[in-house]
């Protein structure tokens, strides 16, 4: 379990909490102010109202509460790329924008600006010598998410659950007495309800995400016809509304031609991917990624696969060794790590 020992000279470090309100950074705080930090709070104002537990979590602890207003950045950065992303026939990672931009970008900033030399995040993530690395939760690889973040931000991050998994975070809860000890986790994209992405995007783009087009297979014949490229996604099956004598999967999204192409899940396959946008963590210039064996993710849950990298211009292409991996999806993130769970890069799958 985590150390917590009050230290005589803890006092001297002030640290800003990103302080959601939730189990893990409510924890987060408890056991920093236990440790003998000198903590603030602060609450991001994105597209909902402030969670008021983080509020009462302060109160609680006796230490400041700031909410930050983020509304305009957040809906500019992350809410506009992400239905923008949907309408290009793209599958986006809001989270990665998000930490990029906002939360270790806008929130770390003011933070920095309250006199903190720290901000402190529940995220279940270490830095091992300073180098992003997966968490000890087998089930919440984080780092995924934070692939976006510039790594000279880093130097002013902390991750004190980094090292414990969620059940055990609980019960540190219990044990310290966080009020949120049971609250349950949120939801996977903040700005959008659950089982509700159809009617925001309506809702967003006025109608314009409905743009009907064509079914096809991979000869071009015309199976049908679907409502908008923004409904469907790389290896659907469900709710395609075609007839066929084998099961079809969406293969490929052509925002060009504003067609669904549909095949065999063996067409769903790939032997590679192109990733753009790289953001660079062990290494100082793309260059340095050609020719290197290393291990992809192609969404957070994923399991590692072996590849060899290929740097071209400003794009990496990972060339999978030992298999092939089923539905690489553009737009979302691509993470490469090394054998010790450290992260080496991060891009968007193109």
């Amino acid at each position: 379990m985590v150390n917590m020992e009050y230290r005589e000279e803890n006092k001297k470090v002030r640290v800003g909490v990103a302080l959601s309100g939730g189990v893990d950074s409510s924890t987060v705080a408890y056991l920093l102010k236990k440790q003998g930090y000198d903590i603030f709070g602060v609450t991001m104002k994105t597209c909902h109202a402030e969670d008021a537990d983080a509020k009462k979590v302060c109160e609680d602890l006796g230490i400041d509460h700031y909410v930050l207003d983020l509304t305009e950045p957040f809906s500019e950065k992350v809410m506009d790329y992400f239905v923008e992303e949907y309408m290009r026939g793209k599958t986006p990672n809001p989270c990665m924008v998000c930490n990029r931009h906002i939360k270790f970008g806008k929130l770390l900033d003011f933070i920095l600006g309250q006199g903190a030399q720290y901000m402190a995040t529940g995220h279940y993530t270490k830095l091992v010598d300073g180098h992003l690395s997966v968490g000890d939760d087998g089930g919440k690889d984080q780092v995924y998410f934070l692939s976006q973040v510039p790594k000279e931000k880093l130097k002013k991050i902390i991750f004190p659950v980094g090292e414990l998994e969620k059940i055990q975070v609980r019960e540190l809860a219990k044990e310290l007495g966080v009020r949120v000890y049971a609250k349950k986790d949120s939801q996977e994209i903040c700005f959008v309800e659950d089982g509700k992405l159809k009617e925001f995007l309506i809702e967003k783009t006025k109608g314009k995400v409905y743009n009907k087009g064509n079914i096809v297979d991979k000869n071009g014949k015309i199976l049908g016809k679907h409502n908008g490229l923004a409904f469907y996604t790389i290896g659907q099956r469900k709710g395609l509304g075609i007839s066929s004598e084998s099961p079809l999967y969406v293969v490929e999204l052509n925002s060009e031609r504003n067609e669904i192409i549909v095949g065999t899940n063996e067409d769903l396959m790939r032997e590679q991917l192109t990733a753009e946008q790289c953001n660079l963590f062990l290494v100082d210039k793309l260059e340095e990624l050609h020719n290197m064996n290393c291990y992809a993710k192609t969404r957070s849950r994923d399991t590692l696969h072996a590849c060899r990298l290929e740097v071209l211009g400003d794009e990496v292409i990972a060339h999978f060794i030992d298999n092939k991996v089923r539905a690489v999806t553009p737009g979302q993130g691509v993470v490469f790590y090394n054998e010790l769970g450290q992260v080496i890069a991060g891009g968007f799958i193109k």
